[in-house]
């Protein structure tokens, strides 16, 4: 366990400013594809006064603009907010390595300019657990995910983790455990994945929905707050850093954060 106060009042300070943040980035992936909604009802007004009279053109119009909001704009939302949400993670894990370097003057500073998932690794060097916190395996997939999106639009042939991906996601993996029983208990049919993956002119390739990046996102800000609390636990009980002097921050200086509501898909 950690005994300096100080860096006890770090850790809870970065861990609450991170629940807090991916909270806000939960709040806008969930809400961004009201875009669609406002886009839609928008043409249908545009459809009533350039084509009153309907005909060939309008047809093509229609085509073609349902072509964008059912297919490419929703693709591009649920890609982009998983880059945002990653991206955030990573802003506050890589504070997490330099708060842990600030505070640790004799363990040798680990570098920083390696993917996500090499910083995650560098924290056991100051005492952290990133392999034992709580959705590490759904955190690693959606790094992993992102990763392989970047690149051509996610297709497996261009990623060098595609068969263990391919598996991943044939399986569910990128959800927890209790939510893939109940997925299977409710007899949820292979159609309905978050994440699947489709034939396209150069092979297979990694489609997924908003719904995905929801949930991913909701991992990764449970993942963070469990990293945390394998330094040490107090932090994952919040302090109240604006409150207290870093040096009176004690075990007993401490309170219970928001209860997340529901599981965690």
């Amino acid at each position: 366990m950690i005994q300096s106060s100080k860096l006890q009042a770090a850790l809870g300070e970065l861990e609450w400013k991170a629940f807090n943040e991916l909270n806000d980035v939960s709040d806008y992936i969930w809400k961004s594809p009201g875009f669609l909604k406002h886009e839609r009802s928008a043409e249908e007004r545009k459809m009533a006064v350039y084509f009153p009279n309907g005909g060939e053109t309008a047809e093509l119009r229609q085509q073609l603009e349902s072509m964008k909001l059912d297919e490419t704009f929703p693709r591009l939302i649920a890609v982009a907010n998983l880059f945002v949400a990653l991206s955030v993670f990573e802003s506050h894990v890589l504070l997490l390595l330099k708060v842990l370097q600030e505070h640790n003057m004799t363990a040798p500073k680990q570098e920083l300019r390696h993917g996500i998932k090499r910083h995650l690794e560098a924290t056991k060097v100051y005492g952290a657990d990133p392999y034992g916190a709580q959705y590490h395996e759904q955190v690693s997939i959606a790094i992993s995910i992102r990763n392989c999106l970047m690149h051509a639009k996610g297709l497996l042939v261009s990623s060098r983790e595609a068969r263990a991906l391919k598996a991943q996601i044939v399986q569910r993996k990128y959800m927890s455990s209790e939510i893939r029983k109940k997925y299977t208990k409710r007899g949820e049919s292979k159609d309905n994945h978050l994440v699947r993956i489709e034939t396209s002119g150069l092979g297979e390739q990694l489609v997924i929905t908003n719904e995905y990046s929801h949930v991913a996102n909701s991992y990764l800000r449970e993942y963070f707050r469990s990293l945390c609390g394998t330094l040490n636990p107090n932090t994952a009980l919040r302090p109240v850093v604006e409150l207290f002097a870093p040096e009176d921050l004690t075990v007993e200086a401490t309170f219970e954060g928001p209860k997340i509501k529901g599981p965690i898909m």
